[in-house]
């Protein structure tokens, strides 16, 4: 286990402090991170969080997927919702690719969990990332696909908020709201499944979360998109 302590502030505007205790076991194949959040100011505050979690070869390549329980899939940007239709495949790396960005709300169990998986081509390896909704309510699915020498990679994104500009976001409602002396939590688990069958048995739990169809835009959303 180990905890390390983060401070932000910014005179007359906030006092924040995370804590954040990163905890493995030896013989298991999966990484737990837990964030607070406190507000160190006699006056309220507030805080958005976005977890940047990357992936790269050997896992990413030709034929990568995602698996996701979506309730509502946006594209970022014009450019995206050209790629919507194949927006949980990956193409192989090509020099000069743009990236694709999409938000999504997602379908949860009674609990509130819900599970996002990168796989493989051959579904024989993959990650998940496992996390409370109502903790991190908006997932980002980040597509590099551009040559390897220039950063091909993807990034799965839980958050309180979208990445669009923090002023924006914070129009829109998507921040946490501290009291004088409150805090906040957020929990997010890391798991590798290093065989068919572990990729198999991730893939079930998240089929189980689906209950309806995502409902899929086909361009950026107004409240979604600062673009």
């Amino acid at each position: 286990r180990i905890v390390g302590i983060v401070d932000e502030t910014r005179f007359h505007f906030f006092k924040l402090r995370m804590t954040t205790t990163i905890e493995a076991r030896v013989g298991e194949s999966s990484i737990a991170i837990r964030d607070t959040i406190s507000n160190l100011s006699a006056s309220p505050g507030e805080a958005q969080m976005l977890y940047h979690i990357n992936f790269g070869p050997p896992l990413l390549g030709e034929g990568s997927e995602v698996v996701a329980a979506a309730k509502t899939i946006v594209p970022r940007n014009e450019h995206s919702s050209q790629d919507l239709a194949t927006w949980s495949t990956y193409k192989a790396p090509q020099a000069g690719t743009v990236e694709s960005v999409f938000f999504f709300d997602l379908q949860a169990d009674q609990q509130h969990g819900t599970k996002v998986l990168l796989k493989n081509p051959q579904s024989s390896r993959g990650t998940s990332l496992s996390f409370n909704v109502q903790q991190l309510p908006c997932f980002t699915l980040w597509k590099n696909t551009t040559a390897e020498a220039d950063g091909y990679v993807t990034g799965l994104e839980p958050g309180t908020n979208f990445p669009n500009p923090r002023s924006y976001e914070g129009e829109q409602g998507r921040v946490v709201r501290l009291p004088p002396g409150g805090n906040c939590t957020f929990d997010l688990k890391i798991d590798v499944h290093r065989s068919p069958e572990e990729v198999a048995q991730a893939i079930d739990s998240i089929n189980a979360l689906r209950v309806t169809d995502p409902q899929v835009h086909e361009k950026p959303l107004p409240g979604w998109c600062a673009d």
